[in-house]
């Protein structure tokens, strides 16, 4: 049965711009992040070049390499709107990543976008050492949202050689059956019901599609000999639920899992490291706003004060070479820098400032105590699960 409304390639190409420039936006505060080595290449799939980019950090670990779809409703997004995750990913981890540019619809629709990703990863998988790592290094696959599902699937029929898979809000059930398909649907929450219509019908050209096993990973009939398996899932998110049912089912078929929620966060989130965790209570006062992140965020705040206690020795160094005169001053600079923390009040605090340098001072500070947070916490989730979720 055809869908009764196709998407219109100028649409498309808008929302694919738009993508781009708004992700570049966003991360350009992260744009010199990645230290390492990035390679562009092209694999051999489906009579298609199939471009990919290879991070290789410094000192990388030659024992594991991660094949990484992005998301995107298998038609918006890019290698470029994740370029700034992906290469935080690798330099966290020390280890080989390679981005995947598959073919996307509405003009390539199912099943070419899977046959891509597929033979790519088959590819590489038998070429490990021309991307720089052992051998018998282990293979893992991660994917965000279109990309998480990707990675399941093809992890399903590589079963055997696929080491990990790391899932980040997948979505598994393309018929949308889940109740936070229903609990989430506000535009506040990113993923309507109106746009997950709309990056369905760009991306499948028949509805039967939908239960197919390599689209749909909860409608395949056995789950056993798959993986370890790392779920990263969004709490304020449609797609949410499907990572709970996904889940269960691999447990129930002795595969081995993970499941890490993130609070207070929507859809997209990863490939926005940047953007503000807080940005769903319009209307609310600035204590308001605050006091609300303090409550929903008191692991955060606390990695964050740790942080903080890590890094007076710089602030006193900025002290003592005359950037702040007075103890109101003073203790206006140490009082900004703690609160910072809270990426929302990161401005207004930079703003209160009292001269130029102290500005420039505290960017700079707070530039390099957040990418420590943010490692601190890929690390935490991601860093020993790479090795076989321990």
């Amino acid at each position: 049965m055809q869908f009764p409304a196709t998407a219109k390639e100028q649409d498309v190409h808008i929302n694919r711009e738009q993508a781009e420039i708004a992700h570049a936006k966003i991360n350009e505060k992260l744009i010199d992040y990645f230290k390492g080595t990035l390679q562009e290449q092209n694999v051999q799939a489906n009579s298609a070049e199939i471009p990919i980019s290879i991070y290789t950090p410094v000192d990388v670990n030659t024992s594991k390499l991660v094949i990484f779809f992005h998301g995107g409703g298998w038609t918006v997004c890019s290698r470029k709107t994740h370029q700034t995750i992906v290469n935080m990913l690798a330099d966290a981890t020390k280890t080989v990543w390679i981005s995947v540019e598959y073919r996307r619809g509405p003009e390539y629709q199912f099943p070419i976008w899977w046959n891509d990703s597929y033979e790519v990863t088959r590819h590489i998988i038998e070429n490990k050492q021309s991307y720089g790592v052992d051998s018998s290094a282990k293979v893992g696959l991660a994917g965000d949202s279109g990309g998480a599902a990707l990675s399941a699937t093809i992890s399903r029929i590589l079963n055997n050689k696929i080491d990990f898979q790391i899932l980040v809000y997948g979505i598994y059930d393309l018929l949308r059956r889940a109740p936070s398909y229903k609990e989430f649907i506000q535009p506040m929450y990113f993923l309507t019901p109106e746009t997950l219509d709309w990056l369905t019908t760009s991306s499948f050209s028949d509805m039967k599609d939908l239960t197919d096993s390599r689209a749909s990973a909860l409608a395949s009939s056995s789950f056993e000999g798959l993986p370890p398996s790392l779920f990263i899932v969004a709490e304020l998110d449609p797609l949410r639920d499907d990572s709970y049912a996904y889940q269960k089912v691999l447990d129930q078929a002795g595969v081995k899992t993970k499941l890490v929620l993130i609070k207070g966060v929507t859809h997209a989130f990863i490939s926005l490291p940047a953007r503000s965790r807080f940005h769903l209570q319009p209307g609310i006062t600035f204590a308001q706003h605050l006091e609300l992140q303090f409550k929903q965020n008191k692991h955060h705040f606390i990695a964050s004060c740790a942080l903080v206690l890590l890094a007076l020795p710089r602030l006193v160094t900025s002290l003592t070479r005359g950037c702040m005169k007075t103890p109101r001053n003073s203790w206006l600079f140490l009082f900004g820098y703690l609160i910072s923390f809270l990426p929302s009040t990161i401005k207004f605090f930079a703003y209160v400032l009292p001269s130029k340098i102290c500005k420039d001072k505290f960017k700079n500070v707070m530039k390099t105590t957040m990418r420590k947070l943010r490692m601190t916490t890929i690390r935490k989730h991601l860093f020993h699960d790479l090795t076989g979720l321990n």
